[in-house]
């Protein structure tokens, strides 16, 4: 969902439950599940961007995902992946995330991927289509929310 913060358009957020299965022996989500929940986010943004629900429209590969933790999440938390575009290159886009738990916003891990565009037919890279460049561009000023 796109959020509004004092009138401006904000960073997509998507919001995830925590469930049992996604625990550690430790008790706290295993880091295992941060890529998991930033590809749901993603996905769903994307497509959105597209206008479409078909995941078959999902023309990139999954280059690079750094991923930086910073304070543990729980069982019965509910996450928000506030995910926005970052550099658009010639063949590749970045993206930009924060998750954050709902209610006090205490930041739980920041992340950047770099996607590259595919062409699966020929598995080579190919140029960022134009209107896709401009639909990222035009959500890359979107920010995340302030500290809370």
């Amino acid at each position: 969902m796109k959020g509004k913060e004092h009138g401006r358009k904000m960073a997509f957020r998507y919001d995830v439950p925590v469930v049992w299965s996604d625990l550690d022996a430790k008790g706290h989500v295993s880091n295992l599940m941060f890529p998991v929940y930033i590809e749901s986010a993603r996905a769903v943004y994307y497509l959105g961007l597209l206008g479409t629900n078909d995941p078959m429209r999902i023309d990139f590969i999954l280059a690079r995902l750094e991923m930086d933790f910073k304070s543990p999440a729980f069982y019965n938390d509910i996450l928000q992946v506030w995910i926005r575009p970052g550099k658009v290159g010639n063949t590749s886009f970045e993206f930009e995330y924060m998750v954050t738990k709902k209610g006090d916003g205490e930041l739980i891990a920041s992340a950047r991927s770099v996607q590259v565009c595919l062409d699966y037919r020929t598995r080579k890279k190919r140029p960022v289509p134009p209107k896709l460049a401009r639909l990222l561009l035009n959500d890359a000023l979107c920010p995340f929310p302030g500290p809370r």
